[in-house]
């Protein structure tokens, strides 16, 4: 497979080192726009398939069901958990509300949070890139656009500072034909940057030869059962047969017995006879070799074959299991990647304060499993029983705000004092405890029982 790529120094001419990167880019957009080069990458299947035009494009690559469902589960299944807001207090990190969410949940007039953390998934799984635009209303962010690959240009000068070069997009408010913007204006999230610390590429563009092998095999099994799933064959004649003859022969045995005409009886005279020529499926293994392909896609998505719908064998049992292999494999390291960038892009540190995706809804467990560990938190008194209701969508209880232990549990540290002791459970060996109140008043209510009992006996 080969793969081409570039990234083009510009200079900026008189700049000052303490000049403004919006004043920079004003004056230099014409002249970078002059010299700079855009990044390429050309996938090959095989060497020399591009100078025959069998590169693969992006959009052929997702007509093959496991590309296709790699980057739809990983997308959709991030796109779906939420943006939290975490504030670190006495050494915790808690949920608070804060004025970022809102442009979150909204972060432009076109899509809603879901839609916006799928199209960045979708863009860096497809392009190994996802730029993001941040729009501002005087400093500070308003908004979030993320962008076209094809639109966008890395740019870097001669003395290592990064720029990016967009066209024209409406949706994200640019107007002109070509802008430079500096780096902080723009969240890039980028992944496998083998080549260049600056250019991400796709999974897709090392797995060309297995998703062109996949795409063949199911056009040619589209091919053969849209012939009804009759083989291509030969017609031969006992004899010497000519031109004329042959194509007359040709054109009628096409036009009548093939396509649609597949199944119909032929009848052939003088000799004639049809002989199938090529593989079947089952001869050529085909359901196996597309397998194959699926399960290679997979791993260079390392999505787990079940999960892409390529295989129906889960090693694990319960639910928990199986998303937490998935989220490890094929989910973590994307979603913690966006919240980087976001914490990067929007001015946080990521440890006092940061914007985080919540994964509860993903890693939520079959009702069993989650009643069991709720009585097990409850019981051991580090989670409060208000707590437990409100993750099971409940209101909360009057007194359940406080985590409760049973009274005969006792500290390590009394019962060290206790056992410190010389006689550490308050008995001195031989010698009968002293009667206490209690136990005279006892022994006197007895004593009458037994004299009423004989008076009365």
């Amino acid at each position: 497979m080969g793969l081409f790529y570039g990234v083009k120094m510009f200079s900026f001419l008189n700049r000052k080192k303490d000049t403004g990167a919006k004043e920079v880019t004003q004056k230099s957009a014409s002249s970078a726009r002059s010299s700079a080069w855009v990044s390429m990458l050309v996938k090959e299947p095989f060497s020399g398939a591009w100078q025959r035009n069998k590169e693969l494009k992006k959009e052929t690559s997702l007509s093959h069901y496991a590309a296709f469902s790699c980057i739809s589960n990983i997308s959709q299944d991030i796109a779906k958990l939420p943006f939290v807001f975490m504030r670190q207090s006495q050494g915790v990190d808690q949920h608070v509300d804060h004025e970022v969410l809102k442009m979150l949940r909204k972060p432009n007039l076109y899509q809603n949070h879901i839609q916006f953390k799928e199209v960045w998934i979708s863009s860096k799984l497809l392009h190994g890139n996802a730029y993001v635009l941040k729009e501002r209303h005087n400093g500070s962010v308003v908004g979030l656009h993320v962008l076209d690959p094809g639109l966008v240009k890395v740019l870097v000068t001669d003395q290592g500072d990064v720029y990016y070069e967009l066209k024209t997009d409406k949706l994200a408010k640019v107007s002109t034909e070509s802008v430079v913007v500096p780096a902080y204006d723009i969240i890039h999230d980028r992944f496998n940057c083998y080549y260049h610390p600056l250019i991400g590429l796709s999974p897709i563009s090392f797995m060309a030869v297995s998703i062109n092998q996949g795409l063949e095999i199911q056009n040619n099994s589209y091919t053969f059962f849209g012939n009804r799933a009759v083989p291509s064959g030969i017609l031969t004649a006992p004899g010497a047969i000519s031109d004329d003859t042959a194509g007359r022969l040709k054109k009628n045995w096409e036009e009548n017995y093939s396509g649609d005409g597949s199944g119909k009886v032929a009848v052939l005279g003088d000799g004639l006879k049809f002989e199938p020529m090529g593989m079947t499926a089952v001869d050529s293994q085909l359901i196996e070799q597309l397998k194959l392909t699926a399960e290679m896609i997979c791993s260079a998505y390392r999505v787990p074959t079940y999960v892409a719908g390529v295989s129906d064998k889960r090693p694990q049992a319960d639910v928990e299991a199986i998303y937490l292999e998935y989220y490890q494999s094929a989910l973590q390291y994307h979603i913690e990647s966006l919240e980087v960038g976001l914490d990067d892009g929007l001015g946080f540190d990521g440890v006092t304060e940061s914007i985080d995706i919540d994964i509860k809804n993903l890693m939520r467990m079959d009702t069993a499993s989650r009643y069991k560990a709720h009585g097990e938190a409850v019981k051991g008194g580090w989670k409060k029983i208000n707590e437990v209701r409100a993750e099971e969508g409940l209101l909360p209880v009057v007194g359940g705000d406080t985590p409760y232990l049973q009274q005969q549990n006792y500290s390590l540290e009394a019962l060290s004092k206790r056992d410190a002791q010389d006689d550490p459970f308050g008995k001195k060996a031989g010698k009968p405890a002293p009667e206490t109140p209690d136990d005279e008043s006892e022994k006197a209510f007895l004593t009458s029982l037994i004299k009423e009992f004989k008076v009365n006996g």
